[in-house]
């Protein structure tokens, strides 16, 4: 709740201590079904689409970083674009 009050600036103590409450279940149900998702999915494909989810902090991280960043997903798109054309 620390973040969520420092970070993300949420006023109300309570919605920060909701805020963990949520975090702390679903990172209990991902321990749990993660496994099982990751063999019927593939662990690839859940990289691919936790990196899509991404896609908007790329410019940011990269300013903050000083790298570069490569989104697996824009490229893909990318490179798909341009081999129809």
């Amino acid at each position: 709740s620390l973040y969520l009050i420092e970070i993300v600036k949420i006023t109300q103590q309570n919605l920060a201590g909701l805020g963990f409450i949520i975090f702390s279940v679903m990172m209990t149900i991902g321990r749990f079904f993660g496994d099982g998702i990751s063999a019927k999915i593939g662990s690839i494909k859940i990289i691919i689409l936790g990196c899509a989810g991404m896609a908007r902090h790329r410019l940011q991280a990269e300013k903050e970083l000083d790298v570069i960043v490569i989104d697996p997903v824009q490229v893909t798109v990318e490179t798909a674009i341009e081999d129809l054309g």
